[in-house]
């Protein structure tokens, strides 16, 4: 017996030392250059929807059930024209297989590497309303110097409310008065970004040509984002106080009563969404 385990140490001590030889030690993994997108859920009469790429697994983000009014971080997309189809994702325990496998947007979009974009879905999409669902691709490239001011735009994706005019107040009791921020934004379009001095921020919805409000609630005010923490290891957040900040505040409708999409009352009304395009520096 004794002889036996020392033979097999022996034997194990060999393959130990084979396997040891051809070990290449520590590696790095290689990154292949990459765009980063985001994905906004805009479409106010229909349930959830399941986004995909269906032309790659790695670095082909996808979102579960995003429902109305949802939005997704950015993440990682391989760059190229990318094939993406939504399908319908219905809540509850039932998702019938001729349902869930309908195809509902079926599109190529062509991401450019080291470049941020926001897809967003919008439009109607019970048969027979206009306008018709489709999807938006915008680029977010916030300006390079914001040294002491705060990025701000507009991205009109409220369906079923014309072209509008927004004005920036400190709080939501100054007049809507005066020149606009941003002038005649289109159903379906951005502003240009706008810079403006970090602080409080309310922005403020009118019919182009109005001073009448179309969204009201506290929606209208900017987050004001928080400063870092290098101490804790906080990185800064983004915010309308925080200087080197960019956002866009996308305006989104109500959702259409007695559709599947969300029907409680915070969604009988249009809203303003604001997202964080660009953090400030540490």
């Amino acid at each position: 017996m004794k002889a036996n385990r020392i033979a097999l140490a022996g034997v194990a001590a060999v393959l130990l030392a084979a396997g040891c030889k051809g070990d290449p030690g520590p590696f790095l993994a290689v990154h292949g250059p990459l765009a980063y997108v985001r994905y906004i859920a805009a479409v106010p009469d229909t349930f959830a929807m399941d986004w995909r790429p269906i032309d790659g697994i790695e670095n082909s983000p996808p979102a579960i059930g995003l429902v109305f009014r949802s939005t997704t971080p950015y993440q990682a997309m391989t760059p190229g024209p990318r094939h993406i189809r939504l399908f319908p994702a219905p809540t509850g325990t039932a998702r019938p297989a001729n349902v869930v496998s309908q195809i509902v947007v079926d599109t190529t979009i062509n991401f450019t590497a080291a470049t941020y974009y926001t897809v967003v879905h919008l439009g109607f999409s019970r048969n027979g309303s206009t306008p018709q669902d489709k999807l938006v691709v915008l680029e977010d490239v916030a300006p390079a110097n914001l040294t002491g001011k705060v990025a701000v735009r507009v991205v009109h994706a409220g369906t079923g409310i014309g072209a509008v005019d927004v004005f920036a107040t400190t709080t939501s009791t100054d007049p809507v008065a005066g020149p606009a921020k941003f002038s005649n934004v289109e159903y379906g379009s951005k502003s240009d970004y706008t810079l403006v001095d970090p602080g409080t921020l309310w922005l403020r919805v009118a019919a182009t040509g109005s001073t009448t409000e179309i969204i009201t609630g506290t929606s209208r005010q900017a987050p004001p984002g928080q400063a870092g923490n290098p101490t804790a290891l906080l990185t800064p957040i983004g915010g309308a106080a925080m200087p080197g900040s960019a956002m866009t505040a996308f305006i989104l409708p109500r959702s259409v009563a007695g559709s599947l999409a969300p029907q409680t009352t915070a969604f009988q009304t249009p809203v303003l969404l604001y997202l964080i395009d660009k953090h400030p520096p540490q």
